[in-house]
C-alpha cells in the first residue's frame, strides 16, 4: 500500500489489478480504477499516482513489470479512473524503486546483463553497469548507488558490490559461499548472511 496523506493508504487488489482507496479512520473504501490487470504478486508506490507492478504472464508464466499511472475520472458516468502505463522488456529479470522513485532494473540476453536505471515512469533509461553474470539481486544503496549481489548459493561463493548511477563501481564482498544481503534505506549499513560449515 501508498499512504497518501495521514488518514488514507492506496493499495492494489491482487486478483483484479483495481486501485482502491481507504481511510484509516473509518471504514470508507472506494475504487479509482477499474482497469483489469490479473495475476498480480507485488505492487511497489513510487508516489500516490504512480505504481509498478510484477505480474506473471498468463501464456507464458513469465514475470512481467507494468509501470502504471493511475488517471482519475476517466469516466463521468462511474466516477473512476483508469490505469495506463507500459510493460517494461521481458528481459527485465530483477525491479528496485528508491526511496524518491527512481527505478533500476536488470535486463538479462545471451551475453550476460546490464544494469539501467530510469525514472519511475521508465524515461530516461541508461545502462550503469554490464557483467558477464546473470543472475544477481539488486537493492538500491539510498539514492545515487545500488547493491548488487550474487544470488546465494551454499555450493558456490558470491560476491556483491556497490555501482553507482554514474557507472562506477566497488567491490563490497567476495569468496562468500550463501551470500545474502539486505540494504537499509539509507544505504549507509548492509545486512549480510553467509553460509558456514559444519
Amino acid at each position: 500500500g501508498s499512504v497518501k496523506g495521514s488518514s488514507t493508504i492506496r493499495y492494489i487488489e491482487r486478483a483484479s489489478g483495481h486501485v482502491y482507496e481507504a481511510s484509516l479512520t473509518s471504514e470508507e473504501k472506494k475504487r479509482l480504477t477499474n482497469t483489469t490487470i490479473p495475476r498480480i504478486y507485488e505492487a511497489l508506490w513510487s508516489s500516490a499516482t504512480r505504481v509498478m507492478l510484477r505480474l506473471l504472464d498468463e501464456e507464458t508464466e513469465r514475470p512481467r513489470t507494468f509501470l502504471g499511472t493511475i488517471m482519475t475520472y476517466a469516466s463521468a458516468s462511474t466516477n473512476e479512473g483508469v490505469l495506463t502505463g507500459r510493460f517494461l522488456t521481458d528481459e527485465a529479470v530483477s525491479v528496485a524503486l528508491s526511496g524518491a522513485g527512481k527505478l533500476a532494473y536488470l535486463s538479462i540476453d545471451d551475453t550476460g546483463s546490464s544494469v539501467i536505471v530510469a525514472n519511475a515512469d521508465g524515461s530516461n533509461a541508461r545502462t550503469v553497469y554490464t557483467s558477464p553474470l546473470r543472475e544477481w539481486n539488486l537493492t538500491w544503496l539510498g539514492e545515487s548507488r545500488l547493491l548488487l549481489a550474487t544470488k546465494p548459493s551454499g555450493a558456490v561463493p558470491g560476491y556483491a558490490l556497490s555501482v553507482g548511477v554514474d557507472g562506477s563501481s566497488e567491490t563490497i564482498s567476495r569468496g562468500v559461499f550463501g551470500f545474502t544481503a539486505l540494504a537499509s534505506p539509507d544505504g549507509r549499513k548492509i545486512l549480510y548472511a553467509e553460509s558456514v560449515g559444519t
